[in-house]
């Protein structure tokens, strides 16, 4: 099952990265000193279709995610890496002789 899911995580990714690419920059830089279309609607419906098609698969690639991260929690216990070191004895600390007095 999970071997399934991160093939079809695979392909969506690639499908998503390839949408992305193919949508026309539209802001930038140039945009706000006239390096932007010669129109304000140029082009707006060929882009429409990229746009959802993005968010769908956005959508898919997120929601993949999340399952494919509670399949592979499911059956684990949730334990501290600090809770499983082994505990370490206190150093033992030579004993250090009293200094001697001296009577004068």
């Amino acid at each position: 099952m999970e071997s399934i899911l991160l093939l079809v995580n695979i392909v969506v990714a690639v499908l998503l990265v390839i949408t992305v690419l193919l949508q026309r920059s539209e802001s930038g830089m140039g945009a706000g000193l006239g390096g932007g279309p010669a129109t304000a609607d140029a082009g707006q419906t060929a882009q429409k279709p990229l746009v959802k098609a993005t968010s769908i698969l956005g959508a898919i690639f997120l929601a993949n995610i999340v399952l494919i991260g509670m399949l592979n929690s499911r059956g684990t216990e949730t334990t501290s890496v600090v809770d499983t070191a082994p505990q370490a004895e206190a150093p033992l600390v030579p004993s250090i002789p009293a200094p001697l007095e001296t009577q004068e």
